[in-house]
């Protein structure tokens, strides 16, 4: 355990558990089976842990993490970069750039005020409270769904359900493109942008206000609406041999 400290400080650990509060400078650790648990980090928190549980609190600084097989927990943290396998990731109220590189794991992130980059394969990503300048999400075999977000996003998903609801729709363009995997999307009440879905083998549910400007089923069902919203965020949503829902997000919809 290391406690109080007014510098960084380093620990190489084969394994056990390693504790650490209160450190004003850097924290850099290695344990390679076990767990690390670090509180009050003044400057950054890189910790290199292939088998150990990684818990951090109050991090000032970037936080760089390594592991597999075992869960990341961050609360109140900075720019966040992870890259495990098999992890489950959980972080919650985030004030920079958030990056993970993971497969074969859960991606949980409440509260995130930085971009948001998540690739990898068979990785659930499930985000709410997001105010970002930039979502880019890449998976597969398994689901994502954000909740109450802003700011432009981009999802690439294949045998997987996508399910959106934005805060609004001004200046967050959508761009939704899946295989075998249906889209959700919960359009901001009063709002407009224009919009196109496309859907090969599937079908289009529309339950917004008005009718399509266009719809035409040929093998492909093609839905553009909202034209007049010219110059205004575009929402492109793309599936095949799935379906594709549009409905209105209202405070039922939102659990208010």
């Amino acid at each position: 355990e290391v406690r109080n400290v007014e510098a960084g400080c380093r620990i190489d650990a084969s394994h056990g558990e390693v504790r650490i509060y209160d450190v004003r400078g850097e924290v850099n650790v290695e344990c390679p089976y076990g767990s690390v648990e670090a509180e009050g980090v003044g400057l950054g928190f890189t910790v290199v842990g292939p088998h150990s549980e990684i818990i951090g609190r109050r991090i000032q600084g970037a936080a760089d993490i390594q592991n597999s097989y075992e869960d990341i927990t961050l609360r109140d943290a900075a720019a966040v970069t992870i890259r495990g396998q098999h992890s489950g990731v959980d972080l919650e109220k985030i004030r920079g750039d958030v990056q993970i590189m993971n497969s074969y794991g859960r991606v949980i992130i409440e509260g995130l005020s930085g971009r948001l980059f998540i690739e990898g394969k068979s990785l659930e990503v499930s985000g709410k409270s997001l105010t970002s300048p930039e979502i880019r999400i890449s998976s597969s075999y398994e689901d994502v769904g954000l909740v109450d977000f802003s700011g432009p996003a981009t999802v690439t998903l294949s045998h997987g359900a996508c399910s959106l609801q934005p805060r609004s729709l001004m200046n967050s363009p959508i761009d939704v493109r899946s295989e075998y995997g249906e889209i959700r999307l919960l359009w901001p009440s009063g709002e407009s942008a224009t919009l196109e879905a496309r859907s090969k083998g599937g079908n289009i549910e529309w339950k917004l206000p008005g009718s399509p400007a266009l719809r035409k089923e040929n093998g492909e069902t093609v839905v553009k609406a909202f034209p007049g919203a010219a110059g205004e965020p575009a929402v492109y949503l793309s599936t095949s041999y799935a379906d594709i829902y549009l409905e209105e997000r209202t405070a039922e919809s939102r659990g208010e």
